[in-house]
């Protein structure tokens, strides 16, 4: 019976490249979460009290191509709530200082919105992808962009986006 490692030597350095390959474009130290998965996370379903989801939508992270940074994942979600848009705030401010996370100020992923109609709280290194680092974003859609306002119920945006790849 020939050893693995004998195997493996004489697979020849085309194994050897093809190894470095995939090490390559891993994940760094943990592998990629499904949307599935990133859908657990505590904070991927932080809603305000009594609110209404209306509609959740994101990806999985994934691997970059070689040289390239690998992709972060996201969960986004659009939600009613009969709550102030200045109570909701308040809310989510409270609830994300307990879990670490720091306010990062005001701020707008669409170039299309003003730019204090969003906030947004950092964990983690996220400007330096940081093994896992993550960020949540809260806007609130103007009542004048829908059809139909829903009986007058706040409409806000959550997006929490983890940076590749896992738990650190």
């Amino acid at each position: 019976m020939t050893a693995p490692w004998s195997v493996l030597r004489s697979a020849g350095p085309a194994l050897g490249v093809s190894l470095l390959i995939i090490a390559m474009v891993s994940c760094g130290p943990g592998r990629a979460l499904s949307y599935d998965e990133l859908k657990q996370v505590p904070e991927a379903q932080l809603f305000y009290p009594g609110s209404t989801v209306v509609h959740m939508q994101g990806n999985g992270q994934a691997t970059g191509s070689i040289g390239q940074p690998p992709y972060p994942g996201t969960v986004g979600t659009d939600v009613d709530s009969s709550a102030a848009p200045q109570v909701i705030v308040a809310w989510y401010m409270q609830q994300l200082a307990k879990t670490g996370w720091t306010y990062a100020g005001r701020d707008s992923f669409e170039p299309n919105v003003q730019p204090d109609d969003a906030y947004v709280w950092t964990r983690g290194d996220y400007q330096h992808g940081a093994v896992r680092s993550e960020e949540f974003l809260l806007q609130f859609e103007p009542l004048n962009s829908r059809a139909d306002p829903y009986g007058g119920a706040n409409r806000y945006f959550i997006l929490y986006t983890q940076n590749c790849c896992g738990a650190s």
